[in-house]
């Protein structure tokens, strides 16, 4: 069984790389070292050489061209079948340092092969790299943090340990209660004092922003075992004046089922308590100079935007199913309902269908009366009457009420079917125009939650009759991603760009200095602009640390853009953040593609990843 493990495995290989043997030679010898595992013969040079071995071959395949090897690597890797988790423990227990000038060779490509961007940027290989983190972190990270520690204290000029870190207190979320983190802290900001003379500027920041979200990932943890606790104190600039107005400061949690302190925790659509709840909803000032019960700046803010933009979504939605469960009979309320807040209301709703449909996921069939304005219409003009509605189009959400009973629950679903023709092709089928059937609708579940699963279950075996509320317009697309980010942020602790973005953080009311990106601090690095320049015309390359020594008339000339467009080309390619704005029929759009383009021409000696355009 091994020989024909061992065959289909390099057939495989032989598939994907038929025309680079060298590639899959390395590979299978890294894989013959990952299946034998690693020496253990008391000879601790020997040893370590196996450990060099291993972890340099894996960092020549992460740093190859192929992906299938990287993905490949990351699999194998915490295969339970081979022996990777031998490699690990035996790395992380080995002697980190031979003398006190040099870092063993095994240790520096373990972790240039843990943090390589291959396997930390690729969402196809994340629940390995999870596993792997994991296992590294051992015992509520016990092994991790002490290995860590040992880097950073016996050798604090390498640099590779500050992106372990936070990798480790993202994958295993139990180490970042881990009593020596403080430590390790304390000795990672101790490695950038020492490093400072002897690297460049971009390094520091991104050490400084790595030493942020680690900091941020602790408090966080740290909070969220005991109650918010009020600021106290605010000290303002000497610019800015406090209201004198006397406010009672909130706290969130305790209003009902949904009121949480920390906003990972918060279901993001209303649940039924939350709707029934009479007490005012928890909301935070927009002020940050008001006291407030977080006092780091980008928890404060990402919590804050968190809960006004939930608010803004679900206020009027909350209203008009409070109003809903409040009645007895809902069969009697229709007609003083009408459209309130920008809702429609469908009675005889019933779930009729509940199946699987061809892409493997859960959909359901729910059937409903017509509003009363079709009902003297013929077929031909209800289908006309329906393509020209925005109700019910496909990606909205809608909500369905029993009828009757003092404990109803409502469940949300998402429309994945909108059919306006008279044609059913199978009883799984719907449409909103038939002779023979009610209207019907194709949903799925907006929150796939075991509770909500259960509840479909049951309206379907019993057939349960209801009301459909038709919230139109409201797209769980358009927003479930930004708040589930917005929670990911507020876990994780890391928000780009957030020392000019957050309030409250220019240099003391003197306006922000913002620096050229990362990738164009290094000397002699210029943006050549030929890309963007007219024909025949010869251009004059622009350097990001001195953008005022560009004569903008020249560029105008050069490029065809006009004054202004030429200020926000500038800003854009000088600074690590910027903001063009500009009413319409003033170019952004155009400027948007000079600037990708002059990108692109810098993309290779600059090592440009993805350009990411919304």
């Amino acid at each position: 069984m091994a020989g024909v493990a061992e065959f289909q495995s390099k057939s495989a290989v032989n598939q994907r790389t038929p025309a680079n043997p060298e590639a899959r030679n390395r590979y299978f010898d890294w894989k013959r070292l990952l299946r034998e595992g690693p020496v253990r013969t008391g000879h601790i040079q020997r040893e370590n050489d196996t450990l060099a071995d291993f972890w340099n071959g894996a960092l020549k395949i992460l740093e190859s061209k192929s992906t299938e090897d990287h993905q490949f690597l990351a699999k194998d890797l915490v295969n339970d079948e081979l022996r990777g988790f031998a490699f690990i423990l035996a790395t992380a227990q080995s002697d980190i340092l031979p003398n006190f000038d040099q870092i063993s060779s095994h240790h520096e490509a373990f972790l240039k092969v843990i943090t390589h961007a291959s396997l930390l940027s690729c969402l196809s290989v994340d629940t390995f790299v999870g596993t792997f983190y994991t296992y590294f972190g051992g015992t509520n990270g016990d092994r991790a943090i002490t290995y860590l520690s040992g880097i950073s204290q016996k050798l604090m000029a390498w640099q590779d340990s500050t992106e372990v870190t936070p990798m480790l207190l993202s994958r295993a979320r139990h180490s970042r209660f881990h009593a020596e983190l403080p430590r390790l802290l304390d000795l990672t900001r101790a490695m950038k004092s020492k490093i400072t003379e002897t690297s460049s500027q971009a390094d520091l920041d991104g050490i400084e922003s790595r030493i942020e979200i680690l900091t941020n990932l602790v408090n966080n943890a740290n909070r969220s075992l005991c109650a918010p606790k009020p600021q106290e104190d605010i000290s303002p600039k000497s610019n800015q004046v406090m209201s004198s107005f006397p406010m009672d400061l909130q706290i969130p949690g305790g209003r009902h089922d949904n009121d949480l302190a920390e906003i990972s925790r918060i279901q993001i659509l209303p649940t039924h308590g939350e709707i029934l709840s009479g007490d005012t909803e928890y909301l935070p000032s927009t002020n940050f100079l008001q006291s407030h019960i977080l006092t780091d700046p980008l928890q404060r803010y990402i919590d804050s935007t968190f809960r006004l933009l939930r608010h803004d979504i679900f206020a009027s939605a909350k209203d008009v199913l409070r109003d809903l469960l409040q009645q007895n009979d809902l069969t009697q309320v229709l007609h003083r309902l009408g459209k309130a807040n920008g809702a429609n209301f469908y009675l005889g709703a019933r779930v009729r269908h509940v199946f699987i449909n061809e892409r493997n996921e859960l959909e359901a069939t729910l059937s409903f009366h017509p509003p009363p304005e079709l009902r003297k219409k013929t077929s031909s003009e209800q289908c006309i009457w329906w393509q020209g509605s925005s109700r019910l189009d496909q990606g909205s959400l809608v909500c369905f009420l029993p009828s009757q009973g003092t404990n109803r629950r409502i469940i949300f679903l998402e429309v994945t079917e909108k059919n306006c023709s008279k044609n059913r092709g199978h009883q799984n089928s719907s449409s909103l125009v038939s002779e023979k059937f009610a209207s019907s609708i194709t949903v799925k579940l907006a929150s796939f939650q075991q509770s909500e699963l259960l509840l479909l279950s049951y309206l379907y075996s019993k057939k349960v009759p209801g009301m459909l509320v038709d919230f139109h317009g409201m797209i769980p697309a358009t927003f479930m991603p930004i708040l589930k980010n917005l929670q990911r942020i507020e876990r994780e602790g890391e928000l780009s760009f957030q020392k000019w973005i957050l309030p409250g953080r220019s240099n003391d009311g003197a306006g922000h200095i913002i620096p050229p990106p990362a990738y164009a601090r290094r000397n002699g690095f210029v943006f050549p602009l030929i890309s963007i320049t007219k024909l025949g015309v010869a251009s004059a390359a622009l350097d990001p640390r001195a953008p005022e020594s560009i004569d903008l008339l020249r560029l105008e000339n050069q490029t065809g853009l006009d004054y202004g467009q030429c200020q926000a080309l500038i800003a854009a390619l000088t600074r690590e953040y910027a903001l063009i704005q500009g009413p319409p029929g003033t170019g952004k759009s155009y400027l948007g593609v000079k600037i990708v383009q002059a990108l692109l021409e810098v993309k290779r000696d600059a090592n440009l990843g993805p350009i990411m355009v919304m």
